[in-house]
């Protein structure tokens, strides 16, 4: 039981979008309100459903958000979110009204580029606008950069990011950030032991593009070639055509069933071309999966070459798949890299995490 905070704040996070599918930004951000609601504070979720502002659309997310109440694991199966805490759902972010509140966060840049200039009017209550920041898409947005800079530093919006590649992006544009590493739930994802003599690659799937998916095939399919003894497995909820036969797709996984994955796998191979932090890897390093990846901004963060993980350029499947089978060849270091891995991880606990951020946002006033 999470003892509750002497002082309750009223709090509204909000999402420019809604994520049926994992996303590590909306987990992260998950992760606090569920952990600011047990600790006492008043904590609603909003969430946007379109990228158009059209009248219909708000009458669709009234529908949505009466479908939530009533049946909230169905609609968002891939996270436990505290039935305390107040989901509403509107048509575009750039209705949202403001209410009394002590804070009010919002997750990810794109919904402070959905909002309207009038919604940055004070908040009833006297409350603070909070920024957080997980992920560089700041710099994809380039029709409004100039203009989302300028309400930053305008309405002295503060911001919370995460260590490494995008706190030095704020910096770049002269924005101060207060930074906070994501952190690990032990309690899900730890090392279990599990003595599997059989070699395994595992890596995530996904369309997206920055996720480089097709990059992290190659790679596998070349230590495929020199390795066939080593099995190779991809997991994630999306549809991805044209996966080799070799490659064993194991769909959604839940957080207990993904941990169990992370600790048979001998390698957990990221291709990404670009993270804001890379959570899927540091909970497969918790979990004693060596991690072989590019350096992709995120990752070098809690990832050490050659110490605890073995880093490649961005895009180079061949590099990844050198480095497999290196690891793969050589049980002792495969035993090494496990067991830095695991103690490197250690460093990023979610309770201090979710307690840095309840700091700041007490130390708000």
């Amino acid at each position: 039981m999470v003892e509750r905070s002497v002082k309750q704040l009223k709090l509204i996070f909000v999402f420019a979008g809604f994520a049926y599918r994992p996303i590590g930004g909306y987990k992260v951000a998950y992760q606090y309100v569920n952990f600011l609601s047990e600790r006492g504070h008043k904590v609603q979720i909003v969430h946007g459903i379109s990228k158009d502002a059209k009248a219909t659309n708000d009458i669709v997310a009234r529908f949505f958000s009466l479908v939530f109440k009533r049946f909230r694991k169905c609609v968002l199966p891939w996270f436990n979110l505290s039935k305390a805490v107040q989901v509403n759902f509107i048509g575009h972010i750039s209705n949202l009204a403001l209410q009394d509140s002590d804070a009010v966060v919002l997750v990810g840049f794109t919904a402070t580029q959905q909002l309207n200039k009038s919604n940055f009017q004070n908040i009833p209550g006297g409350g603070i606008f909070v920024q957080l920041d997980q992920h560089p898409d700041l710099l994809n947005i380039t029709s409004s950069f100039e203009e989302i800079v300028g309400v930053f530093k305008q309405k002295n919006i503060l911001h919370v990011s995460i260590p490494g590649i995008v706190q030095e992006m704020l910096s770049d544009i002269g924005l101060k950030s207060h930074a906070i590493a994501p952190g690990v739930d032990s309690e899900k994802f730890y090392h279990k032991g599990i003595n599997s003599q059989k070699l395994s690659v595992l890596t995530f799937k996904s369309n997206i593009e920055h996720k480089a998916f097709s990059v992290a095939v190659e790679a596998m399919r070349y230590v495929h070639h020199e390795m066939p003894e080593v099995d190779f497995y991809c997991f994630g909820s999306e549809t991805v055509l044209d996966i080799p036969d070799w490659i064993t797709d194991l769909g959604y996984l839940s957080d207990e069933k993904l941990s169990d994955a992370y600790n048979r796998s001998s390698i957990f191979l990221v291709a990404s071309s670009e993270e804001g932090f890379g959570l899927t890897a540091l909970e497969a390093m918790s979990c004693g999966s060596v991690v072989v990846s590019t350096k992709n901004g995120g990752v070098q963060s809690f990832l050490e070459d050659g110490v605890n993980s073995k880093l490649a350029e961005i895009g180079d499947s061949a590099g990844l798949a050198e480095s497999c089978i290196v690891i793969l060849r050589d049980r002792n270091l495969l035993r090494e890299l496990s067991v830095n891995a695991v103690s490197a991880s250690a460093n990023y606990s979610l309770d201090v995490s979710n307690s840095k951020f309840e700091e700041f946002l007490l130390n708000l006033k």
